[in-house]
Formats: C-alpha cells, sequence, structure tokens
C-alpha cells in the first residue's frame, strides 16, 4: 500500500542477514525507496533537471554534469523525511484498521452466537409485510433431504450450493431453512433425523463450494414453547472477497448471483465482489440485521 517491498531469497547467512536487515532499515527509515537509495534518486533526477536546463548548441556531448552536493542532500533530506512519516503513517492506520476490524469481528461473534438474538430476527422478519431482501431468505426445507434419485439428488446438492454462493458472491446473508411460504415455523426435524440433514447439508457445501475458506456457518435455533418446539437452521453466510463458484459435479462452473427477481448466473469476472476495496471475507450484513431486529 505504500510501495515499500522487498524480495527475501533462501540463502542463510549471517552477511545475507544483515544485508537484508540493513535494507529493511533504509526502508522503514526512508532512506530507500520502490528499490533504489533516495540519495542516488535525487541525484539522478538534478542531474537530469541541470541537463534539461542546458542550451544544446552550447553543451557538448561529452559534458560532465556535476551535481552540487549541497542541493542534493537537501533534497534527499526532504524526501527521505517525507517517505519515513508516510511509512510510519501507513503503519499507525493499519494498526486502526486492524483494531475496527477485531472489534468488528467481536461483535459479529457474538451475535452469530446469541440464540436470543436469532428468535428474535427469526419472529420479526416471519411477521414483516415486506417481501426478504436481499440479506436473507427463507425456506421450508431443503430438497436435497428428500430425494434420492441420483440425477435428482445432484441437481439438488447445486441447487443448495448455488443458494449459499449467491450470498457469498453479492452482500452475505442469511438462510433460514424451517420456514414456509406463509412465513410459518415449521422446524426441520430433531433427534438423528436433525444430526443426518446437517450433515448432509456440510458435505454438500464442502463438496461443491469452490472457495478457498469456508463462507458458511450453522446454528441451530430452537423457536417457540417447550410443548411446541421447533429447530430452525440459521446458515450465515460471510460476504466474499473472490468469486465463488459452484461445481455441477460434471466439471462445470457456475457463479451465481442474489438479485430482486432471484438468483442469476454470470460469469466470474461479472461477480460483483471481483472489487479492489474488498480484502478479506466479512460479515458486516450482521450490522443490517441487529439495525431490523431494533427497528421492529
Amino acid at each position: 500500500m505504500a510501495d515499500r517491498d522487498m524480495d527475501v531469497d533462501n540463502e542463510e547467512t549471517a552477511r545475507s542477514d544483515m544485508s537484508k536487515l540493513r535494507t529493511v532499515t533504509e526502508i522503514v527509515l526512508g532512506l530507500r525507496h520502490r528499490g533504489w537509495l533516495v540519495y542516488e534518486t535525487v541525484n539522478g533526477e538534478l542531474a537530469y533537471e541541470m541537463y534539461e536546463s542546458m542550451d544544446p548548441e552550447e553543451t557538448p556531448d561529452d559534458a560532465v554534469i556535476i551535481v552540487p552536493e549541497q542541493r542534493v542532500v537537501r533534497r534527499t533530506a526532504y524526501d527521505v523525511y517525507e517517505n519515513c512519516a508516510t511509512y510510519f503513517t501507513e503503519t499507525r492506520d493499519s494498526l486502526r484498521n486492524i483494531i475496527v476490524d477485531i472489534r468488528k469481528f467481536r461483535e459479529q461473534r457474538e451475535l452469530f452466537q446469541n440464540d436470543k438474538f436469532w428468535r428474535e430476527f427469526i419472529l420479526k422478519a416471519c411477521k414483516a409485510k415486506t417481501s426478504e431482501p436481499q440479506s436473507w431468505d427463507f425456506k421450508e426445507t431443503l430438497t436435497v433431504w428428500h430425494v434420492k434419485n441420483g440425477e435428482e439428488r445432484r441437481k439438488a446438492k447445486v441447487a443448495f450450493a448455488e443458494d449459499v454462493a449467491s450470498f457469498a458472491n453479492t452482500s452475505g446473508g442469511v438462510l433460514v431453512i424451517g420456514v414456509n411460504d406463509k412465513r410459518e415455523i415449521v422446524g426441520i426435524g430433531e433427534g438423528r433425523e436433525l444430526e443426518n440433514r446437517l450433515k448432509v447439508a456440510r458435505e454438500v457445501l464442502a463438496a461443491h463450494i469452490d472457495h478457498d475458506r469456508e463462507i458458511a456457518s450453522f446454528r441451530q435455533v430452537v423457536m417457540g414453547e417447550k410443548s411446541e418446539e421447533k429447530i430452525c437452521l440459521v446458515v450465515v453466510i460471510s460476504q466474499a472477497c473472490k468469486p465463488v463458484g459452484v461445481s455441477d459435479g460434471k466439471g462445470r462452473f457456475s457463479y451465481p448471483v442474489r438479485r430482486e427477481t432471484g438468483i442469476s448466473r454470470v460469469s466470474r469476472e461479472d461477480v460483483p465482489v471481483g472489487k479492489l476495496h474488498l480484502k478479506s471475507d466479512n460479515r458486516d450484513f450482521m450490522r443490517e440485521l441487529a439495525q431490523f431486529v431494533r427497528d421492529n
């Protein structure tokens, strides 16, 4: 971010280590920038400026240009100061951003682990008069839990993986399973049946989602009174910093994104999360969910 880098080879000698240490020290203090010593760069710049100011008709081809050392030192000192200040400013700002990210991560983790929050969210989302926004969606069940036929089962697996990837390729979000089209909480089962269904869901994502990090976390949320308890599955999906593909099991990949009208499949290059400002996967949408719970 601040034009400072250094190649490190595998040579392991005391001399090479001291050379590396000297180089990185020069970078930190502003004495070296973009691979060159600032003094050498400034000397070259001033020599070129002096050459450009000369009358070509009166300047011999073999003229030697000598830059007064005082001029070189003066400008070098100024550039070194600016480089050094920039280095520590960038470092300070980076540390501040790390602190912000840590706080944000803790807030999101606390929300994810808070069953009361999820119960309130599900109840209020079910009662909302508007249609589901891009940040969440309801499903009564997963087709993959019910079909046994080979081809139908493969398609059901891909469909579930695309649902998850479409969130990741847009702004992240939550898939709530166990709520029907009438927004009635019906649950997803219990006991051994529930365990098997969770196992299948995890295996599907592991097999069909093409991303180098885990983007979906599962949380079981108990809804209703004890006599009528039903368990919903909340799938919390991070916004991915890189396009997330879905394998169809036959060597082809799709890149689904969420639209107001449903899921669209685009090329890898057209996935909107391929923007430079996204440096890592995130769950920033959790703020939107928390605000929705507070406002309703």
